[in-house]
């Protein structure tokens, strides 16, 4: 199996019940993602999606007019390491995606109400 995009990672991961999207859209990961817990885990992620994830990281930089490196320094505050680093963009990404997904899926169910 070749690699999977963020979106089709948390799809794949609801269909196998390891998490809710709209759990991580609402609540982040902070609480515990399945296979998004360890640092092991966040930085295999991490190097598996990296572009992707520093897409989201650009876009949020530039949407708040900020560098990068100003952005990161804001969400990744604490960061002691670079284990901390990768997980805390990680759970930027995967957070974001979800949100996207979480509302992609609201406007159909609100799409399919009108309808009926």
């Amino acid at each position: 199996m070749g690699t999977v995009d963020i979106k089709q990672w948390l799809v794949l991961g609801e269909k196998e019940e390891r998490f809710l999207i709209k759990d991580i859209a609402e609540h982040g990961c902070e609480g515990g993602i399945g296979g998004l817990i360890y640092y092991w885990e966040t930085t295999a992620f991490h190097d598996e999606h990296e572009k992707e994830i520093w897409d989201v990281v650009q876009r949020f930089a530039e949407d708040s007019g900020q560098t990068i490196m100003e952005y990161i320094a804001v969400v990744a505050k604490d960061a002691g390491s670079l284990d901390q680093l990768r997980c805390s963009l990680v759970w930027l990404a995967v957070e974001s995606v979800a949100q996207d997904l979480d509302e992609e899926r609201q406007q159909q169910d609100a799409g399919e109400a009108a309808c009926s």
